[in-house]
């Protein structure tokens, strides 16, 4: 029965895994459809109008002011980790750039993948906690959301949202929890499930049942012998993964620290400083 489950766990991840190809493949379509001039017009970036981008264009023309900010790289990191900078290389014709974007989406989502494994995939995951549990959360005598409460409850979730579409299904789970996207054909949520999701129907006491046998199964895999650390080790990764990511989002929004930035910056404001200096 255990080597059946596992065998429906391994082909729910392949699922999941060929859902990702099929967004990326959208991702691709759209980019070979459209010129960069032509995306250039349709996002609101002059400068990559048909007008100015000629076959003489290179990135050296357009100065940090013209490209930055891009709010449109900065949501494509967001949904997957690096496509930012694989979007403003490819639109710019800048390998360096390009290059960047891909190192940083295998590197993050080796890492984000690699810590789901060492916690069974079962350590990403937004629980219905608060709905189980019957009286308000209130903060400052102020009533909060139950989403909002269910990521105090769960702050790991907290940072590992901000992996994009990898860590989402949880989300999707939490929402809908009827869905069976995330199923195996048993019909239980196998990937990135949410504990105590479940329908109107469903009462607080059988909300409860299905939180305490999800804890349970968690708590089995960490007792096991051969798990030693990994189970937090992998729960760190994740979050990790996550916290990086923010940062990558930030540079594909607001552009890399230019070395000819850094050169203006040590000229003296003051013009005479620095004979007066000498």
């Amino acid at each position: 029965m255990a080597r059946r489950l596992a065998e429906l766990a391994l082909v729910e991840r392949s699922k999941t895994m060929r859902l990702r190809w099929h967004f990326t493949s959208v991702v691709a379509m759209i980019c070979w459809r459209y010129s960069p001039a032509d995306l250039g017009e349709r996002m609101g970036h002059p400068e990559l109008t048909a007008e100015t981008m000629t076959t003489s264009t290179t990135p050296e023309k357009l100065s940090s002011t013209e490209r930055y900010p891009d709010l449109l790289a900065g949501l494509l990191s967001l949904a997957v980790p690096g496509l930012g900078q694989v979007w403003q290389g490819w639109r710019w014709r800048y390998p360096s750039r390009l290059l960047k974007g891909l190192v940083l989406l295998v590197v993050l989502h080796g890492m984000f993948f690699y810590g789901q494994a060492l916690g069974q995939w079962k350590n990403v995951f937004l629980p219905q906690y608060q709905q189980a549990m019957g009286e308000e959360f209130r903060v400052l005598n102020v009533r909060m959301p139950d989403w909002l409460a269910n990521v105090y409850w769960r702050p790991a979730y907290a940072l590992q949202f901000w992996m994009g579409i990898t860590a989402w299904p949880a989300i999707w789970n939490y929402c809908f929890p009827e869905s069976k996207l995330f199923a195996n054909r048993l019909g239980e949520v196998v990937y990135q499930p949410s504990p105590g999701a479940a329908g109107p129907q469903v009462n607080r006491w059988e909300r409860e049942q299905k939180i305490k046998e999800f804890h349970r199964d968690i708590n089995q895999i960490q007792l096991r012998p051969d798990m030693g650390k990994r189970w937090d080790l992998g729960l760190l990764y994740t979050m990790l993964a996550g916290v990086l990511n923010l940062l990558v989002i930030y540079e594909a929004y607001a552009g890399p620290f230019e070395r000819s930035e850094r050169r203006e910056s040590r000229v003296p404001l003051v013009p005479g400083a620095q004979q007066a200096t000498t």
